[in-house]
């Protein structure tokens, strides 16, 4: 878990510093280590027999996630009035 904030402090700080490429890597990096926490989480909380539910599950509950986060973003620039 320590290792995926530590990810997003990074992106955090490549955004920051406005360097595009790293920022691409280090982003999809956390995502693909939050998608790793997140089935892990879900075959464990949820004692999913078989391991083809926890990657259903596991991608459903990514998926909402991304759709909720554009959400606020489109929402965000709508507020600012830059929409």
């Amino acid at each position: 878990m320590e290792i995926v904030a530590a990810l997003l402090l990074a992106f955090a700080l490549a955004a920051y510093l406005r360097f595009r490429l790293i920022n691409a890597f280090v982003g999809a990096f956390a995502m693909l280590g939050a998608w790793g926490l997140i089935y892990h989480g879900v075959y464990r909380v949820f004692n999913l027999e078989d391991k083809g539910q926890s990657l259903l599950m596991a991608g459903s509950v990514l998926a909402v996630g991304l759709v909720a986060w554009v959400a606020l973003m489109v929402l965000t620039l709508v507020v600012w009035g830059y929409a």
